[in-house]
């Protein structure tokens, strides 16, 4: 079982791409929802039969709440099964000691680099734009030393696609050997030509892959397999900081998605939102369509369109090329 805890929903960095910057409350989760959170995920975890927890510490910048995420794992012996954790971090707050927490309790760690200091300075500043990589430079030696499997998460766009390859390769320099770079899908500024580009940049991608195997690169993994239904409500919980129950991130703070709210856990019941792929008009004839990402992630759809069932043209288009390389 997934359970995302927004501990705040506020961040110290302005990037551009961000839709949790979208909320409008900055909320903070407090200490005395901790009981509640440990009661709603055991409530969860008797009527899905999970067999393991993993609770990924969300933001906003979740080390602006790390006395929270601290207290929340003090209280995880509470949890009636196996709890790991997980926290995507912009770095900028890491420091040698939060790092040694953070290998103790054996994360699972991400951070948010978008490549060479110049095209991660391009959308990733502080609010009065000052550049945020040379903060984050300082501490990745020791974390790579400490924490040997922490992922770079890299988001480009249709303004830097070109220099994905270089950021990559960059990013592998430093050390990293997860690398995870996800287009932004919110962007509007993708064309056909960003696609011609984005393939050369695939296929100088791949080049490296196979030179380098120790490098893991999630844009060549995808595995073509049924996709199923969207597990969000049942056994993946998306909880925003005032304790309210969402089933996914991109829906957090959306008002007609709320499920309930953690100071009630003991009267929550699973939820489930099964595709109709009848309304799925968009999709018919796509030979891709069962192993898609959209034909899962309603809500991503719903981020990117404004309905459940319908993806964006750009995601199609993506989904399609990535599984073309699946099938190399």
């Amino acid at each position: 079982m997934m359970v995302h805890v927004f501990v705040t929903n506020d961040c110290n960095l302005s990037c551009d791409y961000c839709y949790v910057s979208e909320l409008r409350e900055k909320l903070y989760f407090r200490t005395e929802f901790i009981d509640s959170l440990i009661s709603f995920i055991n409530r969860a975890l008797s009527l899905n039969k999970s067999e393991k927890v993993l609770l990924n510490f969300f933001g906003g910048e979740p080390l602006l709440n790390k006395r929270v995420i601290e207290e929340i794992i003090l209280a995880s012996n509470k949890i009636n099964v196996k709890t790991n954790f997980m926290m995507t971090t912009n770095g900028t707050l890491l420091t040698k000691s939060i790092i040694d927490y953070l290998a103790e309790h054996n994360f699972i760690l991400s951070v948010s680099l978008d490549g060479t200091p110049e095209v991660h300075n391009r959308h990733r500043t502080y609010a009065n734009g000052e550049p945020s990589w040379e903060k984050i430079k300082p501490n990745l030696e020791y974390l790579l030393k400490k924490i040997p499997g922490s992922t770079a998460r890299i988001t480009y766009n249709s303004d830097n696609v070109s220099e994905l390859y270089q950021s990559i390769l960059f990013l592998a320099d430093q050390g990293f050997q997860e690398i995870k770079p996800i287009p932004n899908f919110l962007d509007e500024g993708w064309e056909d030509e960003h696609f011609s580009i984005l393939r050369e940049q695939f296929d100088k991608i791949a080049s490296f892959s196979e030179k380098n195997k120790n490098i893991g690169l999630s844009m060549l993994k995808k595995k073509l397999r049924i996709q199923g239904d969207c597990s969000g409500g049942f056994d993946s919980f998306s909880i925003n900081a005032n304790g309210d129950i969402y089933p996914c991130t991109y829906v957090v703070g959306e008002e007609k998605f709320r499920l309930g709210n953690i100071n009630s856990a003991d009267n929550y019941e699973l939820q489930k939102f099964p595709t109709d792929h009848k309304q799925r008009t968009d999709c018919q004839g796509c030979s891709y369509f069962e192993s898609c990402t959209s034909s899962r992630c309603i809500f991503v759809n719903y981020k990117m369109t404004g309905e459940l069932c319908k993806p964006s043209g750009f995601f199609c288009a993506y989904e399609r090329m990535e599984s073309s390389y699946a099938l190399r």
